[in-house]
C-alpha cells in the first residue's frame, strides 16, 4: 500500500516504527476512555504485532495506516479499517494522540479514508461504532454524511452509524 495525502495530512501504511505511538495511545486511560478499557504494556505489544502481522497479509481483515501533518515527521495517530473479510464493507476507526485534537485532523483523515475505501478498495459502506458518549466521533460522523447513530443491538451504550458512497461528493 502506498501512502495516502492531501495539502495537510499523510496517512501511511502502520509500520514496525509505529509501536511506541501504537503502544501510548492503547495504553492512555484518557484517550481509551472513549473505546473500552486501556491496554497494559504487554498487551498492547502484542495487539500492535498481531495488528502489524495481519496489515502485511494480502487477504488481512485489516488495513492501518498512521496519520501525520505534512510538515512534521511526529506521528498524530492511526486510522484503519477492519471486517475487510467479513462483508462488502469495513469498520473505521481513527485514534488520535491528545495534541492533535481539535484540530479537524480526525475529519480529513476519515474523508481521506473514505474516498479511497469507496474508489480504490470497491467498498461498498463504511461503518462507525462508538460509544454514545464519544461526543467527537458523533460530530465528525454527522457532519461527514454518515447515516443517523443507531442503538448498536446487544452492547448497551454503544452506536454504529453507516457511510455510503455519494458520487456528487466523490466520497
Amino acid at each position: 500500500m502506498s501512502p495516502l495525502t492531501t495539502a495537510r495530512l499523510t496517512l501511511r501504511p502502520m509500520e514496525e516504527s509505529d509501536e511506541v505511538l501504537f503502544v501510548e495511545l492503547f495504553c492512555s486511560d484518557r484517550i481509551m476512555s472513549c473505546i473500552g478499557d486501556s491496554f497494559e504494556t504487554g498487551r498492547a505489544q502484542r495487539a500492535f504485532a498481531t495488528t502489524l502481522k495481519v496489515c502485511r497479509k494480502e487477504d488481512g481483515d485489516i488495513r492501518s495506516w498512521t496519520v501525520f501533518c505534512q510538515q512534521d515527521p511526529r506521528p498524530l495517530g492511526l486510522i484503519s479499517f477492519s471486517g475487510l473479510s467479513q462483508s462488502a464493507g469495513a469498520d473505521m476507526g481513527i485514534m488520535l494522540s491528545r495534541g492533535a485534537h481539535g484540530k479537524r485532523i480526525a475529519d480529513e483523515a476519515v474523508i481521506m479514508l473514505a474516498d479511497f475505501g469507496f474508489n480504490m478498495m470497491g467498498l461498498e459502506f463504511i461503518r462507525a461504532e462508538f460509544k454514545c458518549s464519544n461526543l467527537a466521533t458523533k460530530r465528525i460522523t454527522r457532519k461527514l454524511g454518515f447515516s443517523e447513530p443507531q442503538q448498536l443491538a446487544g452492547k448497551a451504550g454503544w452506536q454504529e452509524c453507516f457511510l455510503y458512497p455519494k458520487p456528487e461528493l466523490n466520497v
